[in-house]
């Protein structure tokens, strides 16, 4: 069964439930109603997911007569087939917002609302929790968009499986001059709550709170999966199983014959325990199309919700959650890693979310690069041996953590000519640990380039937080040559390290798709994120930590430090 809900939210924008059987008329007082949105096909639906957009509705309504208050009902709403149970005695919350365009002095107005609960089979009222009520503070002369909130007592009731909860909302109308039709208006769907009455508002989160969990009698909410096979398609069936001529011989396309009556009944007994219990198990055997089974799947895969968080979340969102973590158990490649926050932020098939990373060819050498320009060429000295006499150069103190990386230091010598058979290179580190270019263990062959690249791993494990030491030189008979500049590019791993840089990264999740459960987000980056790197979810690409950010008009909470944002 569908998760039991509390807050139940309605919904202008969508039509009530096509397999509920509509109220024929108001069930609670009202003076003056409207079809468009209040009875038969125009009832609207309520559930428990919130709205994204808020929506208006205007319904037409004759005069009030001086002297006079009308109560106006401006929308019903059906809700979920619940399950058999006792509404206990409580105190129920309703909050919608409404409007009196043609409000004033002589004209006031009040919010008013009445739940009951409507059998199921039939359609008419089977209890009543609270008939039409105040809704928020009276004789409201406010033209515009305004709260009515109201905590009322509601009575018990008894329902039985299949039964649902009707909703209606309206205002009730004071007039103390001439006759004047009302221009009233109801708003819901919106996503800002309401926390006062008599409020401005612009985008009102129009809800009902139940005292207590209700629980429904089908596996989801909203309109059920479609069957494969209809009910007149399976009577068919049945009769193309009988003999030939049977439909002469049989009456059985007859209302009132026997004949009708068993097909019928036979027919929703092979489509009940037949083929709706096929589509039944194709549809939970797939973790994409599950419902009855997201329990399963949810605990298999180690995902611990409490009974507020499923309140607060869709068959939809749960299954998004389920085929993230399935698609954790490969390996952490930039598509796996879109593909799991894709279904996480609910990126719709085609787009994905930005992963942020650090090139090693650009950003991690363009930042980390030390190098010196000489303002006069310096000629390199003949010499013997690495000493003093040599051409030495020498860095500031390079600020890194750790341990030099696994590749070593590179070095790049800017040359006056190619001649460098001739040339002695030592690369000194911060502990005296030196790399060596030019002897016979690495000879340096001349008629290349003036710009020479020279690396060793040599300085692997070393320090690196430090000055590091520059001796040049070349042996006698070695044709001269100058110096113009120098450059050394080294970095540390471990911790501290800038070289770990390169195994940071981050998700980043565009504005339309920031709604999500930090929860989810912070739990998988615990889960896949590896012991070497640092793996974050980012909602902005500025780096100013603690600043608010806003989705939509709602908070999504703060940009936390420590966040990985190159280039920011």
């Amino acid at each position: 069964m569908a998760a039991p809900i509390q807050r139940i939210f309605p919904r202008l924008g969508t039509s009530a439930l096509s397999f509920v059987v509509r109220v024929g008329s108001p069930l609670g007082n009202w003076d003056k109603t409207n079809i468009v949105f209040a009875t038969g096909a125009g009832a609207r639906y309520m559930g428990p997911e919130e709205g994204t957009a808020q929506l208006q509705a205007t319904p037409l309504f004759g005069t009030v007569a001086n002297g006079a208050t009308d109560t106006c009902l401006l929308g019903q709403f059906l809700g979920d087939p619940l399950k058999e149970q006792t509404i206990a005695v409580g105190t129920w919350r309703v909050a919608f917002a409404a409007q009196l365009a043609n409000a004033g002095a002589n004209y006031k107005w009040r919010g008013q609302a009445a739940l009951l609960v409507v059998d199921g089979l039939t359609g008419l009222l089977r209890g009543t929790i609270f008939s039409t009520s105040n809704v928020g503070s009276g004789l409201r002369t406010g033209t515009g968009e305004l709260s009515c909130l109201q905590d009322i007592t509601g009575a018990a009731c008894k329902v039985r499986t299949g039964d649902f909860l009707c909703l209606e909302l309206g205002i009730a109308v004071t007039n103390t001059a001439g006759a004047l039709a009302p221009q009233a208006s109801l708003f819901t769907d919106g996503t800002t709550p309401i926390a006062a009455d008599a409020a401005v508002t612009v985008s009102a989160m129009s809800v009902l709170e139940a005292p207590a969990e209700l629980a429904l009698s089908l596996p989801q909410t909203g309109e059920q999966p479609g069957a494969s096979t209809t009910h007149d398609q399976v009577v068919q069936l049945l009769k193309d199983h009988f003999p030939p001529w049977s439909g002469v011989l049989y009456a059985w396309d007859e209302p009132d014959a026997h004949v009708k009556k068993y097909l019928d009944w036979l027919a929703d007994a092979v489509k009940l325990y037949g083929y709706d219990q096929v589509d039944r198990v194709l549809r939970e055997v797939s973790p994409l199309t599950c419902v009855e089974l997201l329990p399963a799947w949810e605990a298999v895969l180690g995902i611990s919700l409490s009974k507020a968080a499923l309140r607060g979340r869709t068959v939809a969102q749960r299954r998004r959650v389920v085929l993230a973590r399935i698609r954790e158990r490969g390996p952490l490649s930039l598509h796996n890693l879109c593909a799991i926050f894709a279904q996480l932020a609910d990126y719709a098939p085609g787009s994905r979310p930005e992963v942020i990373e650090l090139d090693g060819l650009t950003d991690m050498r363009t930042a980390n690069v030390w190098s010196e320009t000489f303002v006069t060429p310096t000629a390199v000295p003949l010499g013997t041996g690495f000493d003093l006499t040599n051409l030495t150069r020498q860095t500031p103190v390079l600020l890194d953590g750790g341990h030099v990386w696994d590749a070593g230091a590179e070095v790049s010598l800017v040359l006056s000519s190619t001649n460098t058979s001739g040339l002695r290179v030592r690369l000194m580190c911060p502990d005296f640990s030196v790399a060596e270019w030019g002897a016979e263990s690495y000879p340096l062959p001349s008629g290349l380039v003036s710009l020479l690249k020279l690396r060793s791993p040599a300085h692997a494990g070393h320090a690196v937080h430090g000055s590091w030491r520059l001796y040049v030189y070349r042996v006698a008979g070695a044709p001269a040559v100058n110096l113009s500049g120098w450059s050394l590019y080294v970095l540390g791993k471990g911790h501290g390290g800038r070289g770990q840089a390169k195994f940071n990264w981050s998700v980043f999740l565009d504005a339309a798709h920031q709604l999500v459960d930090r929860r989810d987000v912070e739990t998988t980056l615990q889960r896949i994120t590896q012991s070497y790197a640092r793996g974050f979810c980012v909602y902005s690409k500025r780096a100013r930590p603690g600043e608010l950010l806003t989705v939509g008009g709602q908070s999504i909470g703060v940009h936390r430090p420590g966040r990985f944002l190159p280039g920011s």
